[in-house]
Parts: C-alpha cells; structure tokens; sequence
C-alpha cells in the first residue's frame, strides 16, 4: 500500500493523523505485501461497478487526501455517478467538529442533501 504525496506534506500529526499512527495501523492489520491489496483493507481495489451515486469527501489537510482523490477516477472509470467535494482547512476526522465548525457543518449539510437529492431521505 502507497502514501501519496498529502501523506508527506500532512502526515506529521499537526492535523490529528500521522504517519508513525499509520504505519502502526498497517503493520497490525496486514500479514503481508498482498494484504495491502485485498479490498478490504484498500477499498481502492474493489470493483466499482454498479454502485449508487457516491458523494466522495476529503479534508484538505488530510494525509488521506489522495487516496479520496484516487478514489474519484476510480468511480469514473467505473462510470459511477459520483461527486468530489475537497473541504479547504479542514483536517484528517474534522466531520466530529460538527456543528461547531463551520466547515464540518457544511459537511454534514452536503451529505444531508446527498441523501434527499438520490435517495429522498
């Protein structure tokens, strides 16, 4: 499994996830080089075809970021019905900062109307 380049510019811990926690995560979930591919640890590796419209979310200043990045060409190429919203400041979880951060909120509100536009919740 491979770190992009927000994992380097973000991965330090200043934004509530770093590295060191990272590779511990993975060196205690993954037996080996093939686990990292198996999708259920990397849902980059799953088929994505026939899935629902997906609302696809990343935090600017998460090291994460790419992943959610890669996560959105994959969809198209599937030819998912997808929507890409990257939420500017906001750090690795900021969705627990909900209501009292406004960019959190905004999250929220987005998924919420995700929801009533695809499934009329």
């Amino acid at each position: 499994y491979e770190l992009g380049p927000a994992a380097a510019a973000y991965g330090d811990g200043r934004y509530g996830l770093g590295l060191a926690i990272m590779r511990r995560f993975y060196a205690d979930y993954l037996s080996g080089e093939e686990d990292g591919r198996d999708p259920l640890f990397c849902s980059l590796n799953m088929d994505f075809r026939g899935l629902p419209p997906v609302l696809l979310t990343a935090a600017a200043l998460d090291p994460l970021r790419d992943d959610a990045e890669a996560l959105g060409l994959k969809l198209a190429a599937a030819h998912v019905p997808h929507r890409y919203i990257l939420y500017p400041g906001a750090p690795h979880g900021f969705l627990k900062m909900a209501p009292e951060v406004e960019v959190a909120a905004r999250a929220v509100r987005d998924a919420a109307d995700h929801l009533r536009e695809y499934w009329g919740a």
